[in-house]
């Protein structure tokens, strides 16, 4: 491949988070019209599910299957892939969790005035509204720790035992921001659709 392997497979995770999002319900509401409060929950979305597609890729090339590792020829590449999908995948996620929670800091600092949340028209039962903010309450630290943990294995300066020790909680947290992925879907009615078979898959 005359393309660095670790390219295409970013490239791949992010096209496969667009389609995703391309393929959910919420996609398809914001057509017409288009403010900047339903930009902003679209990006959310967008940044989400390409988080997840780029965290997932991360953690497959850190898998040592096989056949992974043969169509990057070697180990050192599919961790050379592990680690670029990982960097990306970080980078997506702060960019999710700041489309998210700014405009709240914001609002809570009283420098601009609380927007109008946009109405899906959905009614939700008790048990969706307590798996789906479960979800919520439970990414919110976890952001933070994986955040922390990028940081100490992308800084060359932190020994390297820490990267070792760090690493080993990745699966972890790869499993609750999973899990809030899944929850955060009852939000707009995604189960069901084309987008939400790929993303859990």
């Amino acid at each position: 491949m005359k393309e660095h392997a670790a390219s295409i497979v970013v490239k791949i995770s992010i096209l496969l988070g667009v389609v995703i999002f391309a393929l959910s319900p919420t996609s398809a509401r914001f057509g017409g019209s288009f403010s900047l409060v339903e930009l902003r929950e679209g990006l959310v979305w967008l940044t989400g599910t390409c988080g997840v597609t780029l965290m997932t890729a991360s953690l497959l090339f850190s898998s040592r299957l096989s056949w992974l590792h043969k169509r990057t020829k070697n180990i050192n590449k599919g961790y050379e892939v592990h680690k670029w999908a990982g960097i990306f995948a970080m980078i997506f996620v702060v960019c999710h969790f700041l489309l998210e929670q700014v405009p709240k800091w914001l609002v809570g600092l009283d420098i601009i005035q609380k927007s109008e949340e946009l109405e899906s028209g959905f009614q939700f039962s008790e048990l969706e509204i307590a798996i789906y903010q479960s979800g919520m309450f439970l990414i919110q630290p976890i952001f933070y720790i994986m955040a922390a943990f990028v940081v100490i294995a992308v800084y060359r300066k932190i020994p390297h035992i820490w990267f070792v020790k760090t690493h080993k909680f990745f699966p972890i947290l790869f499993l609750i921001a999973a899990y809030h992925a899944a929850t955060a879907q009852l939000k707009e009615k995604w189960l069901g659709s084309a987008g939400s078979f790929l993303l859990m898959l």
